[in-house]
Order: structure tokens, then C-alpha cells, then sequence
């Protein structure tokens, strides 16, 4: 199984929505049928929740070629999946 470390912002070091050193999850849901084409994906979307914060943030990952995840677009939905805001990356 791979583990997924996406690479998080280059100039402040927190995830985009998360202020450094904030609290919160990451998570990814997937169908245990889809697992073996998440694992070879090049992408993939990562969700996070933050308390007291009903919106839930996407993040939009893509592997480089060196191997590395980077996220390539980021926003936060509310929790019937309209979307609220986009977040701008560094």
C-alpha cells in the first residue's frame, strides 16, 4: 500500500485553508473494488475537515515524475458538495 505524503505549501508549510501548526484530518475515500488503480493512480483527491468547521476541504494531488506528490488545486465545499471557496496555492 502506498502512503501519501502530499507535499504542503512551499512558503508556509501548512496545507492550503490549514494554518500552520492547525488542527485537523485527512482523508481519502475509495472503494475497496478501486483500490489497486488508486495505489498506480497519478492523482488523486485527499479531503480534510478542521473542528468546528462544517466545510469540507478537497485537495487535488498529482504525482510528479520524480515520484513526489504536489497538490495541484485546492477548495472547500460545504457539506452537500457546493463549493464554497477555492484555495489559492503559493
Amino acid at each position: 500500500m502506498a502512503v501519501l505524503e502530499p507535499t504542503p505549501s512551499r512558503k508556509s508549510g501548512a496545507l492550503p485553508g490549514f494554518p500552520e501548526g492547525g488542527v485537523g484530518s485527512l482523508y481519502e475515500q475509495f472503494s475497496l473494488a478501486d483500490l489497486d488503480k488508486i495505489v498506480e493512480a497519478d492523482s488523486r483527491e485527499v479531503l480534510g475537515e478542521k473542528p468546528g468547521d462544517s466545510g469540507i476541504y478537497h485537495f487535488q494531488l498529482i504525482r510528479r515524475e520524480c515520484g513526489k506528490w504536489e497538490i495541484e488545486k485546492a477548495w472547500r465545499s460545504a457539506p452537500d458538495g457546493q463549493v464554497i471557496e477555492r484555495l489559492g496555492l503559493p
